[in-house]
């Protein structure tokens, strides 16, 4: 089974299982509560990223020998650094 989050012929965002034919069976819940089929079945107009994106926070070159990898000068605080919503990409 394919796990997918979509748009519908509606313009719904649905999560659900990636069937053959172009639909998807859908699913209620979500990643902490887990989730259900519902016996539905949607057209699938657009994939979407499989999570809802949230801006997150990172540490770049926070290991001495990733930065020695890439040979950059090892910092003397880590690096932070946002990815924000708009950088994650569908499939």
């Amino acid at each position: 089974m394919r796990f997918i989050r979509f748009v519908d012929s509606h313009g719904t965002e649905q999560n659900g299982a990636m069937l053959a034919d172009g639909e998807a069976e859908i699913f209620t819940g979500d990643w902490n509560t887990g989730f259900k089929p519902t016996g539905s079945q949607a057209v699938i107009t657009k994939l979407l990223a499989p999570i809802v994106p949230t801006t997150i926070l990172a540490i770049g070159l926070n290991y001495r020998r990733h930065a020695e990898e890439t040979k950059a000068r090892i910092p003397e605080y880590p690096i932070l650094f946002v990815k924000t919503p708009n950088t994650v990409q569908g499939p």
